[in-house]
């Protein structure tokens, strides 16, 4: 999901509004939008769908234009006056269904831990003893090393005790 916000708010941002972006991958980051909820109360049908799509047109549009032509507005958010969440606070209210969306994306809090932490995961996967694992086997296992303790209630640390190592002990 992170990779998809990052991308979607460098989609977004008015000084870059996706520059350099792939064809293929606009179109997926498109999609991805159109079908992004503006509440929690509006129903995600074909009618919100195409409102979303032309407020979005209409805003890459007028971008487009107040980035060529320098404008003011285009100035405050280069020199860092103003940045993106203020734009769409104030210059976003007409596109009003886009505008809550980016809002809500604008919003979130971003750490850099959690992908610390998984590069830090995938360091002890890929070890040069498991250097042949293909990228897709190394992406599953750190998944999974990752979010483990999500799924199930068990701790991810080496400090493991539970009730059936104390049931299984009188077994032996």
């Amino acid at each position: 999901m992170y990779d998809v916000a990052h991308s979607l708010s460098y989609l977004l941002d008015p000084q870059h509004i996706g520059d350099g972006l792939p064809m293929d991958s606009r179109s997926s980051l498109e999609e991805v939008l159109i079908n992004s909820p503006v509440d929690d109360v509006t129903p995600i049908d074909d009618n919100r769908k195409e409102k979303l799509y032309i407020q979005f047109t209409a805003y890459f549009i007028s971008t487009t234009k107040e980035r060529q032509a320098n404008s003011f507005r285009y100035q405050m958010l280069s020199k860092g006056s103003k940045i993106v969440l203020q734009y769409w606070q104030t210059d976003g209210c007409q596109w009003v269904d886009l505008q809550s969306v980016v809002v809500r994306l604008f919003s979130m809090a971003t750490f850099s831990a959690t992908s610390e932490r998984n590069f830090s995961t995938m360091g002890f996967i890929h070890s040069k003893l498991r250097n042949s694992l293909s990228t897709k086997t190394v992406e599953k296992l750190v998944f999974i090393k990752s979010n483990m303790g999500a799924f199930y209630n068990y701790p991810t640390s080496d400090n493991y005790t539970s009730e059936s190592d104390s049931n299984h002990a009188g077994l032996d």
